[in-house]
């Protein structure tokens, strides 16, 4: 409640191909999803091996009016991973992972946070 009122701030939610997407009646939009990347490449890091990944761009299920906060999680059990969202842009994000352990495909979660009016 604000000032007595009970706040709306549900407006829309849906999802296509590209992800979801909760359109709030104040304006925000958070919108998310995932995507498979795959970490082949080994490199001598440190004395130790690390795998890292080429970018992937993805394209947000529906455009936001400025630039939004993107953020991005990769994780697997027992080894660390990180994940960077690059290059935000009103229409999509690039991303990329890298960690210690596993040329395995890892699923990336990404989250943005922005405005739809």
């Amino acid at each position: 409640m604000a000032n007595g009122k009970a706040i709306d701030l549900m407006n829309s939610f849906g999802s296509n191909t590209n992800g979801y997407y909760n359109k709030l009646s104040d304006g925000t939009l958070l919108q998310w999803g995932s995507t498979t990347m795959t970490a082949p490449t080994d490199t001598s890091a440190g004395g130790g091996t690390y795998h890292y990944s080429g970018e992937k761009n993805i394209t947000f299920p529906i455009e936001f009016t400025s630039t939004p906060y993107v953020f991005a999680n990769a994780n697997e059990l027992g080894a660390w991973w990180n994940a960077q969202a690059r290059n935000p842009s009103t229409t999509g994000v690039t991303l990329g992972i890298g960690g210690n352990n596993s040329t395995a495909s890892k699923t990336v979660y990404w989250l943005a946070i922005g405005r739809w009016k």
